[in-house]
């Protein structure tokens, strides 16, 4: 009780002494968002683009350093302007917050000039606490989130999968990770703001920030949380409203439902700014609150004040604030209604993933293959790699552990020793199939198939030269494609035979589409997006997820526009798109954009 009575004071005065700086870290984040963020993601794009650096791979960069060092030199920059702005926006929020503390006001522009001046007396030390703080707060999702910049740092899901359900020890062990980021964080909390505002050295910064959290550790936990809570339950609260609201245009007032969208589309963006500043501002408060406590935080040196009052320009003006607001709004307004335009969905074709039907059978087998073709997938997708004899078999893993309980690599085993094995999987037993039988029966049953090509180690020409030999005419008549996770293998492909359909598989998105001659890309879902996709359509390529087992998952990436998916739950999927509507409703549409899944 004395915990909560003690959180509501803190609300109260913290509403009180911070609501005029809530503009101010709405200005830098939308500085940040509109203008700063695009531009470089945009040039970096614009670099590879540019270059010979196809893609962004450790073997790429070193070629690229030996032909085209400019590039890399360009790109580290990009790298190292946005580190540099997620430190600003730290910097500027931790010393408007110190301001309010001590009772002073600065205007906006003061406030910007004195993060600038002090910035200037950046130590390497504090930069590098920095970067391992930043490091150390990413696998916290609703920490990243409350920064623009961090929340590009996304965690594929099929990494989540591997971590979650392939590995217990695997989850134990990452249980154990978050907790340690956790306690370590919060220890660690106050060296910052020591450092910054009180100029303390690294390790006494370190020193005083274990001394504070050792007594209170369990009541900053608490606090955060509350806070947190709090605030994250007002947003919701606010999106469910507005989404309803225009759910209720949607079914009283057709007429009006896109003007209607197009407002309340901005006020989800106003709720989502409203929901970083308060976070970002409160955790600031929060900090400095518990620094002056415990007699910490400096008093502000008179050069402080003096030096930035020697830099002061003249206080902006009433038509300059008209001004960039009309500018702003109408930025924001063409985007909205351009996003809110797009609510035709896609119809995709249906990969089924590994020729197995939620579970039914044994992935990659003749078995499985004739049981799913009675669900009708456009293409049946499937894994193949080289034996040690140069015979094309399918199975995904590079180790047969998992399928026979035998520590046994594909490379070292011939075909006749394979052939022998038997592989075990949800309850059935099946045997290893050779390329040539799987598309025999494929051929008998007439299924269009995706063939993965699983390039495990180094890269090899040869293998690719041995596969459009034997398979390229029968591939090409039959209309199947092939996709490979080695960017090499597609290029080749392609070189040998261009009228094989190729698709280059992306683990995750990072910068948009890289440079291939493939057809299209097969891109993992939970880092796509809209301009991904777009980027790719402009180049006449399309994208494929995978893997899409939802109804929610297919809608998003039926509102994106893909051009297929690939599905572990083939029945379920292909229902769904048989039930889905033509078009996206825009509360559905705004729903999508809610909740940060269609973030350019």
């Amino acid at each position: 009780m004395k915990l909560l009575t003690s959180y509501l004071f803190n609300i109260l005065n913290f509403f009180k002494d911070t609501f005029r700086y809530f503009r101010d870290a709405i200005a830098i984040h939308l500085f940040m968002v509109i203008f700063l963020i695009p531009v470089l993601l945009r040039w970096s794009r614009y670099l590879v683009n540019t270059s010979n650096m196809k893609f962004i791979a450790f073997e790429t960069i070193l070629k690229t350093w030996e032909t085209n060092p400019l590039v890399l030199l360009n790109l580290g920059l990009c790298a190292f302007l946005l580190i540099t702005a997620v430190y600003f926006e730290f910097f500027f929020l931790l010393t408007s917050m110190y301001f309010i503390k001590k009772k002073v006001y600065l205007r906006l522009h003061h406030l910007l000039w004195t993060t600038l001046l002090e910035m200037k007396k950046l130590r390497a030390g504090v930069f590098f606490f920095f970067l391992f703080y930043l490091c150390l707060i990413l696998p916290f999702g609703g920490l990243a989130t409350h920064m623009d910049i961090l929340s590009t740092v996304k965690l594929p899901a099929f990494i989540m999968d591997f971590i979650f359900y392939n590995r217990k020890v695997l989850i134990i062990a990452w249980l154990f990770f978050y907790l340690f980021c956790l306690y370590v964080g919060i220890r660690f909390i106050f060296v910052m703001p020591e450092m910054i505002l009180g100029n303390k050295k690294l390790r006494l910064a370190i020193r005083e920030s274990l001394k504070i959290t050792k007594k209170d550790f369990f009541h900053l936990i608490a606090q955060f949380f509350l806070i947190e809570l709090s605030i994250a339950g007002v947003y919701f609260l606010i999106t469910f409203l507005l989404i309803q609201l225009q759910r209720l245009v949607e079914s009283h007032f057709s007429h009006w439902t896109f003007q209607s969208g197009i407002l309340v589309m901005i006020g989800l963006q106003l709720a989502s700014i409203l929901n970083l500043a308060l976070s970002m501002v409160t955790i600031n408060y929060i900090i400095l609150d518990y620094l002056e406590k415990e007699k910490e935080l400096p008093n502000i040196p008179k050069w402080f004040l003096a030096a930035a009052s020697a830099k002061m320009t003249p206080s902006i003006s009433v038509f300059s604030i008209v001004l960039v607001t009309l500018v702003s709004g109408t930025f924001i307004g063409i985007y909205d209604a351009n996003y809110l335009k797009k609510v035709k969905l896609s119809t995709p074709l249906l990969y089924s993933h590994r020729g197995v039907d939620n579970k039914k059978g044994v992935q990659n087998t003749i078995e499985s293959l004739q049981f799913i073709v009675k669900e009708q997938p456009d293409f049946v997708e499937i894994d193949v790699q080289e034996s040690k004899d140069h015979q094309f078999i399918l199975v995904h893993d590079e180790n047969l552990e998992k399928l026979t309980g035998k520590k046994e690599n594909i490379k070292d085993l011939t075909i006749k020793e394979i052939k022998k094995m038997t592989i075990y999987e949800n309850g059935q037993n099946a045997k290893i199939a050779t390329l040539d039988e799987y598309l025999k029966a494929a051929d008998t049953l007439q299924q269009k198939l995706m063939i993965e090509l699983k390039i495990y180690k180094n890269f090899s020409t040869s293998l690719i030269k041995r596969f459009v030999k034997k398979y390229a005419d029968e591939v090409v008549a039959k209309g199947h494609r092939v996709h490979s996770l080695s960017h090499p293998a597609v290029e080749e492909i392609k070189r040998l035979d261009a009228r094989i359909y190729t698709s280059y598989i992306v683990p995750f998105n990072f910068i948009g589409p890289p440079q291939t001659s493939a057809d299209a890309y097969t891109m993992e879902f939970s880092t796509l997006n809209s301009g991904f996709i777009a980027e790719a359509h402009k180049f006449n390529k399309q994208v494929i997820a995978w893997t899409i087992n939802s109804n929610a998952a297919l809608l998003r990436m039926c509102s994106l526009g893909v051009d297929g998916v690939i599905t572990d739950s083939t029945r379920k999927i292909k229902n769904d798109l048989s039930n889905q509507q033509k078009k996206l409703a825009y509360s559905d549409k705004l729903l999508i954009y809610s909740l940060g899944l269609d973030l350019q």
